[in-house]
C-alpha cells in the first residue's frame, strides 16, 4: 500500500504538466540535469503499473484521452517521441513540479 500512496501525488499532477506544457512549451527541455538521471524505483513492478493505469483513467483520461492520443481541450497528446524517450527522472521532476 505504501507504493500506491507515494503513486498517487505524482501521478495525479498529470493534469497539472499538461497545463503547464501547454503554457510554457516543452518541459522535457526545462528538467535539471542532475534529476533526468534519476531512476524508476517502481520499474517493473505490476501493482504499481495497475495504480497508474487507474490514476490515469481517473485524472488524465478526460482531457488526454483514454489511450493518449490528445482530447478535449488544450490536453496535448502524450504518444509522442518527446514523451516516450524522456528519462524517468525528467518525468518525474515534470510530475512533481510541473
Amino acid at each position: 500500500m505504501k507504493t500506491l500512496r507515494t503513486l498517487i501525488p505524482a501521478i495525479v499532477s498529470c493534469f497539472y504538466l499538461v497545463a503547464a506544457w501547454a503554457r510554457v512549451g516543452s518541459l522535457v527541455k526545462q528538467v535539471p540535469p542532475r534529476t533526468a538521471t534519476m531512476n524508476n524505483p517502481f520499474e517493473g513492478q505490476e501493482p504499481a503499473r495497475q495504480a497508474g493505469a487507474k490514476l490515469f483513467a481517473r485524472e488524465c483520461a478526460p482531457c488526454h484521452g483514454s489511450n493518449g492520443r490528445g482530447g478535449l481541450g488544450k490536453a496535448p497528446p502524450l504518444r509522442q517521441p518527446e514523451v516516450y524517450e524522456a528519462a524517468p527522472g525528467a518525468l518525474f521532476w515534470i510530475l512533481r513540479n510541473g
